[in-house]
């Protein structure tokens, strides 16, 4: 694909092309089929897009989280209750830096396509990956050659940085959730897919939850540790595979655990530092009713508070 300079191209300078491009997200997205259908928000990182983008993304994952995590409230449990919301913020910042669909410049150097990654898929991931993401009448893949070169942009959706085999913000792999993810297309929605991911972390928080006493490492200095629920969610169940695994992160641990750790840190450290993302280049802007609900979640679930006025006047817009 030659570059492309029409349009609104025309008039930007190649620094400023070249500003909006974050390397990091080149190396973990797949450019998607202009003609497939894909429902947003999509990240581009300019001042214009980042002022509505932070607020929608994060609106998203708290209001699906509270759907989903309600119930710890109905059993006089709000510490399960903010342990999911802030699970909901550090499980997407951690898989996929807040992005699912990524929009760019139709320029070569930002175009990145299946065909290396696909090489290295084999067995069953190979065949759902091929079947419902490279075939079709419209595939929802497509390579970098096949774009029209008059597209002043195109859009790209997070993938495995390895092998391509986990797509989307939430990271879900092609291997084990072919049945639903990807035969019903949630992969083209945003809301969709966040959707889909919770609902299979809340698949391994509440079993570990509800049978606490089975895993030691829940407890800390005496205590109920629910910041070790969340560490034990995701590395046992949903990284790991197995709520058997839940405890993969005490002890000597596990690599991705200590990289989940950072990451969730991060978030707890959000009301000091300002910072919501993996980096300043991905982080989330949020407007002060968002920032509100996001530091009252961060702060319940870091002081053993129950404050829920900024939630829920973000969950009644």
């Amino acid at each position: 694909m030659k570059k492309l300079i029409v349009g609104a191209l025309l008039a930007a300078s190649a620094f400023s092309v070249q500003a909006e491009n974050i390397e990091l997200l080149n190396m973990a997205t797949f450019v998607v089929n202009p003609e497939a259908s894909t429902v947003g928000p999509k990240f581009k990182n300019t001042a214009e897009r980042r002022a509505v983008y932070g607020d929608q993304v994060a609106t998203l994952l708290l209001k699906n989280a509270d759907k989903l995590a309600s119930k710890y409230l109905d059993m006089n449990d709000p510490m399960a209750y903010n342990a999911f919301m802030v699970m909901a913020l550090t499980v997407p910042m951690h898989e996929g830096f807040f992005v699912h669909f990524r929009e760019t410049a139709n320029i070569e150097s930002e175009c990145v396509d299946y065909k290396s990654k696909y090489k290295k898929l084999s067995g069953k991931a190979k065949k759902e990956f091929k079947k419902n993401l490279i075939k079709g009448s419209t595939p929802f893949l497509i390579k970098c050659s096949k774009i029209d070169e008059s597209l002043p942009t195109v859009t790209s959706i997070m993938r495995a940085i390895l092998d391509g085999s986990d797509i989307g913000m939430m990271q879900i792999s092609v291997r084990w959730h072919y049945d639903i993810f990807l035969a019903q297309r949630k992969f083209e929605s945003v809301e969709k897919t966040i959707d889909y991911g919770m609902r299979h972390l809340l698949k391994g928080f509440d079993p570990i939850y509800r049978k606490s006493n089975e895993h030691s490492c829940l407890t800390e200095n005496g205590s109920f540790s629910y910041q070790n629920l969340v560490r034990a969610t995701w590395g046992g169940f949903y990284n790991g595979g197995s709520v058997g695994q839940a405890c993969r992160f005490s002890g000597v641990g596990h690599a991705n655990d200590r990289a989940f750790k950072m990451n969730l840190d991060k978030i707890l450290s959000y009301p000091e530092t300002g910072l919501l993302g993996y980096n300043n280049d991905l982080r989330l802007d949020l407007t002060p009713t968002v920032k509100a609900a996001v530091v009252e979640v961060i702060n319940n679930l870091r002081n053993g508070t129950d404050n829920r006025s900024a939630v829920n006047k973000l969950l009644k817009k």
